[in-house]
């Protein structure tokens, strides 16, 4: 008999295997792509049976290529012998191919009093409950790490959020999800954008396009106020009825001297663009002219022949013949 423990074999405490490992929907099972929990051979069964491990089962999974690390429980023990089956997003998350090498090592875990998700699309947003729907879909998860992207499914649609932050803080970010009281938070989805900083941003935009786009004071003389030198000469409409030139062709005062020299030189005639009043003043001075000298009013041919006619001559002033008798 060995009654001090001589000879006795220590039993193993530790399980560590490795694995070939391939998503869930090779073993005919989309079903399990919800969650986190993954398909072992019946071997690990007897092995995991033969030591002193704390249930629930779960498993840390890593990546010996990359280092990347993550946690999950486990559902069957009906897979092949040296072959794994896990949810496709979580070989993602581990940065794993089809066939890759995954180190699957039992762990235990704090139960977890408090988690931080990132929704990884705006489209989270239209859920109305989403808590409710969160705590339905926890259901198929055995853990959460910290930095893993989570996969849900709702309404006919795939949702995937980041694990942000966990509490307890463990040494390697895992924390057991099973029959736990937890709070949960959300961050601003990735893309989402506060409507009060847009609506902020929308009125400052209009309000410097309102400004820059407001017309400048214009003084009595047709100045623009606080315009440089070329802008602050005074505007002129081009329907303008006036006989003189405009400014914009008038840059010097020899050009306006040479240019009253050429009015001056051509008479007192009025020009084509003269205004209506001016026109109107023509016509009754020409109306006075005529009434004060009737042969004024006559054609210059006609006012020729009336200045040869003598003052009494009176015209068809005899009998009254005519000349067809």
């Amino acid at each position: 008999m060995d009654f001090f423990g001589f000879g006795r074999r220590a039993q193993p405490t530790t399980f560590a295997e490795r694995y070939q490992v391939y998503p869930v929907s090779f073993l005919g099972r989309p079903d399990l792509e919800t969650g986190n929990k993954i398909v072992l051979p019946p071997s690990a069964l007897d092995k995991l049976a033969r030591l002193s491990i704390v249930y629930p089962m779960l498993f840390e999974l890593r990546n010996e290529n990359t280092g990347s690390i993550s946690h999950c429980g486990v559902l069957e023990f009906v897979a092949e012998e040296g072959r794994a089956y896990i949810p496709y997003w979580l070989m993602q998350s581990l940065l794993l191919q089809e066939g890759g090498i995954l180190t699957v090592r039992n762990v235990s875990l704090p139960l977890g009093t408090f988690v931080k998700l990132k929704p990884q699309s705006v489209a989270f947003l239209d859920i109305s409950n989403p808590k409710a729907v969160l705590e339905n879909s926890l259901r198929s998860f055995a853990t959460l790490t910290k930095d893993d992207v989570i996969k849900i499914h709702y309404n006919d649609r795939d949702y995937y959020l980041a694990v942000e932050e966990v509490r307890p803080d463990t040494h390697n970010g895992g924390i057991c999800v099973i029959e736990t009281d937890m709070e949960v938070d959300f961050s601003p989805p990735v893309g989402y954008v506060d409507p009060s900083t847009l609506a902020s941003k929308v009125s400052s935009s209009t309000a410097a396009a309102s400004s820059s786009s407001a017309a400048a004071p214009v003084t009595a003389d047709g100045l623009v106020l606080g315009a440089g030198a070329d802008d602050a000469k005074p505007k002129q409409s081009p329907n303008s009825d006036s006989d003189s030139y405009s400014d914009s062709d008038s840059d010097s005062d020899s050009d306006a001297a040479a240019k009253a020299s050429y009015w001056a030189k051509l008479g007192s005639g009025h020009s084509l663009r003269s205004s209506g009043s001016t026109a109107r003043a023509s016509a009754s001075a020409s109306s006075a002219n005529a009434a004060a000298d009737p042969a004024a009013a006559l054609p210059l041919r006609d006012r020729k022949v009336a200045s040869s006619v003598p003052e009494n001559f009176t015209a068809f002033g005899g009998k009254g013949r005519s000349l067809r008798d």
